[in-house]
């Protein structure tokens, strides 16, 4: 990939880069990381000033027409999502907030 690559910090976000080369895996030339930034906020800041171009989820809820969203074909395995809570008892908001997540999950 001859593109630049806006990326996350690698100190914050080590698994960021590991599913970018799993991603690239196929790919012989080695990435060519130009900047990191440490939130997706700021990572797609740049990519909206033309600095280079970066792999992320589709946020177009966030950021609206701004920026441009291509799919990587072939698509990559999906990654894992899962809800994190302290030990024991589920917060109310955790356990209102279970289903709906279990239900959005299951529609795809």
């Amino acid at each position: 990939m001859t593109e630049p690559l806006i990326g996350l910090t690698r100190e914050d976000y080590p698994n960021y880069y590991d599913y970018l080369s799993i991603i690239f895996s196929k790919v012989k030339q080695k990435l060519r990381v130009v900047e990191e930034h440490d939130s997706f906020s700021a990572v797609m800041s740049a990519v909206e000033a033309g600095t280079a171009v970066a792999i992320a989820t589709d946020f177009r809820y966030s950021f609206g027409n701004r920026l441009k969203f291509l799919h990587i074909t072939p698509e990559p395995k999906p990654i894992s999502a899962g809800i994190v809570g302290t030990k024991g008892r589920l917060s109310p908001a955790a356990e209102k907030f279970w289903p709906c997540a279990k239900e959005a999950a299951s529609a795809k």
